[in-house]
């Protein structure tokens, strides 16, 4: 029942976004219990039950454009030998805002989110995380505050 939510929201997604759905439809669904919510590693998309089960529909489309980004601006690649938390803490803070500001689609409540990182490159976010200790502790609190919501 919740893969047939994840593939129906795959499929929706044709009617709107055809680019970002058929790079999804070349990414495996694996289920995956090990991760809170969904995951890539740039060939599949690992997903959990239970995360699936939590958000609406919509919720749902936003977060495989949410996956299906990091795979089409190669996040996966272009991380170099960067800290992999902040890397992935940078990356999603440019998607997330690019789904939200610029696609207009609903998150679910608890993906970082900040508007000051809208238009950046995760290169910029990486920096300004790295660079500046007060950026990285608002992510740090932000990821603290969003755990404990849950």
């Amino acid at each position: 029942m919740t893969e047939q939510k994840l593939i129906k929201a795959r499929a929706k997604l044709m009617k709107g976004n055809v680019g970002m759905a058929s790079m999804l439809l070349n990414l495996d669904l694996v289920e995956d219990s090990s991760f809170d919510t969904l995951a890539t590693d740039g060939q599949k998309i690992y997903w959990n039950k239970d995360f699936v089960k939590s958000i609406s529909e919509k919720e749902l489309q936003a977060v495989l454009v949410h996956e299906a980004s990091h795979v089409i601006w190669e996040h996966p690649l272009r991380k170099a030998k960067r800290n992999h938390e902040v890397w992935n803490v940078a990356t999603d803070y440019v998607i997330n805002a690019w789904i939200k500001y610029d696609l207009n689609m609903e998150l679910p409540k608890d993906g970082l989110l900040d508007r000051r990182y809208q238009g950046m490159s995760s290169e910029a976010v990486y920096r300004t995380l790295m660079n500046d200790d007060e950026a990285l502790e608002d992510a740090i609190e932000e990821m603290k505050s969003k755990s404990e919501d849950s």
